[in-house]
């Protein structure tokens, strides 16, 4: 029998983004309105909506932690790819009029976003390829 992967990935994902909501609602070196990651408020309760909606779909079966997985990748990789199409050469700008970005921060959410992805392919790969 295969490990199970969706389910413990939509957990520690959807803990992840909610330490890096708190982080970002409070500010600091690393991640706030001027740190390497740029998070402010908005950009905070996003994290904080995205990562509760993980922890939600993580107490239900291995499918549909993998669908809300892909669907919190998708997210993740559209705000990125708006915010990168935004700086067109800056260095960070305002979103949508409501959260601060910088291409750091847009790097990050890519890289979250595919990881995501590739998590939840692992458990539809699986079961595509291998039957139990």
């Amino acid at each position: 029998m295969t490990p199970r992967v969706a389910k413990p990935a939509a957990l520690w994902i959807g803990v992840l983004l909610l330490a890096l909501a708190v982080a970002g609602w409070f500010g600091g070196p690393v991640i706030g309105p001027h740190g390497f990651i740029a998070a402010d408020r908005a950009m905070a309760v996003g994290h904080g909506i995205l990562g509760l909606y993980l922890l939600a779909m993580s107490l239900s079966g291995e499918s549909t932690c993998a669908f809300a997985l892909y669907s919190a990748a998708g997210v993740c990789v559209l705000f990125a790819a708006y915010g990168l199409f935004e700086f067109s050469g800056r260095d960070g700008a305002v979103l949508f009029n409501v959260t601060y970005a910088t291409t750091s921060s847009e790097y990050f959410h890519l890289g979250l976003g595919l990881t995501m992805a590739i998590l939840a392919k692992l458990n539809t790969a699986r079961k595509q390829l291998f039957r139990e």
